[in-house]
């Protein structure tokens, strides 16, 4: 484990943490590596065993390498780890995954490309509807027309408009056939 990190010599500090970042974690295929193949006739593990297990190896040392310059990046989180791409001298296996390292920060993807921000959306409506009968058919009532929603405001975009909308309607003349003059309209 380290104690005293110097702070001017990222050398230093991504070997001390690869050796022990190896040590606690199995990385790729290590675990499943077949087992040695030994010659009958000589008795030795073969070549095609020790040339897979230095593949795996390179493979396992330039994922740490990977992962430890990605925490330094996103630790500092100075700028200028931005687009700095990192030396590579590993294996056609790390070769196909190898890009320039950028920070998942600040709207940026590991590709480095910027990622889309969608602006705010705003409500929108549809045409009123026709205006309902009148809650009276003497005296004074009300009638009503409604509208729907046709797109729903996102991302912080303005409110929907009112969708119910009341007038009051009826006869200039009273009710005279003994009825109260309460409203018969169903709240």
């Amino acid at each position: 484990m380290v104690t005293d990190v110097p702070r001017d010599n990222k050398a230093a500090i991504m070997d001390s943490i690869a050796s022990s970042y190896a040590l606690q974690r199995q990385r790729l295929a290590s675990a499943a590596t077949a087992a040695p193949r030994i010659s009958k006739l000589e008795g030795k593990v073969g070549w095609p065993y020790y040339q897979k297990y230095k593949q795996t190896a390179e493979a396992q040392k330039a994922q740490i390498f990977e992962d430890i310059q990605r925490k330094m990046a996103n630790a500092t989180g100075s700028g200028s780890g931005l687009g700095r791409s990192w030396n590579s001298t590993t294996t056609d296996i790390t070769t196909q995954r190898q890009h320039r390292l950028r920070m998942k920060h600040h709207r940026l993807t590991s590709k480095g490309k910027r990622l889309r921000t969608r602006p705010p959306r705003d409500c929108k409506v549809g045409e009123w509807g026709p205006w309902s009968a009148c809650s009276r058919s003497c005296g004074v009532g009300e009638t009503q027309r409604t509208r729907k929603i046709t797109i729903k405001p996102r991302r912080g975009g303005s409110s929907c408009p009112p969708l119910k909308e009341t007038k009051w309607c009826g006869s200039a003349s009273p009710c005279s056939d003994g009825k109260s003059i309460l409203d018969s309209y169903q709240w």
